[in-house]
């Protein structure tokens, strides 16, 4: 999604819908981010798309650099909650719940965390527009052009990914795969995938999975030792036994 341009392209759709608002820019970034974050699941792919992307547009408009910042790396947190997150996935697989589930319950919390991140960059921004300015007008079609435009192509992603994973044709592991090929259908149709970006994906895909891989396999090793130490049974009986009152505990 990052070398195909689309992460770009859901940048200036957001822009284009929300950006003659006071900090209309930071609020296109909150919703840029929950959606690019909603196709790729990772809070640190995110927070550096968004960063080479909006961060530039906020300093060309005069955006105060530490409220930019802020606004980029509040928001690329969204992604945490908002399905397929990368942390649900290691949580799953590490305590045995179920992936769909915890899919489940991040959708509500995740785009209500998405609407307070937004009214606060407003509120921000009404309240110190020098802070935030608004930027320049856009003629209703073209708002309208730009929602049909990059939110089909967010749309069509998650719900290939999301609507199988909870109807129950296939598995966590296997919505990434449709997810990744419905990306590159996207990107084809789009003709936006370079060969030169489509062999740079891949590796930035291999140093992640790597990356989960080492995360999963310490977290079982970590796992093995408190049970073979007795180390939680120990702590749980001596705070039990602490003369304390329950709340301390």
């Amino acid at each position: 999604a990052f070398y195909s341009g689309l992460s770009s392209k859901i940048f200036e759709s957001t822009y284009k819908i929300v950006g003659d608002l006071p900090g209309g820019l930071a609020i296109a970034t909150v919703a840029a981010c929950t959606a690019f974050g909603a196709i790729c699941g990772s809070t640190t792919a995110t927070a550096a798309t968004m960063s080479s992307v909006a961060f530039p547009e906020m300093n060309k408009y005069n955006y105060k650099k530490s409220f930019s910042t802020a606004t980029i790396a509040s928001a690329a947190i969204i992604g945490v909650m908002v399905p397929p997150s990368v942390i649900f996935i290691l949580y799953g697989v590490s305590t045995g719940e179920s992936i769909s589930a915890l899919f489940m319950a991040g959708v509500v919390p995740g785009f209500l965390l998405m609407t307070v991140f937004m009214l606060t960059a407003w509120l921000v921004a009404v309240k110190n527009p020098e802070i935030a300015p608004a930027g320049p007008s856009v003629p209703l079609k073209e708002k309208f052009k730009a929602l049909f435009s990059a939110g089909m192509e967010v749309i069509v992603i998650f719900l290939a990914v999301m609507g199988g994973l909870f109807a129950g044709w296939f598995t966590p592991t296997e919505a990434g795969g449709v997810g990744v090929f419905a990306t590159l259908l996207v990107t084809i149709f789009r003709k936006s995938l370079t060969w030169d970006g489509f062999k740079k994906s891949l590796s930035a895909s291999v140093n992640l999975s790597a990356m989960i891989l080492f995360l999963v396999a310490s977290a079982f090793v970590y796992s093995k030792f408190l049970a073979v130490t007795g180390l939680p049974t120990a702590m749980a009986n001596m705070a039990a036994s602490a003369p304390l009152p329950p709340v301390m505990v």
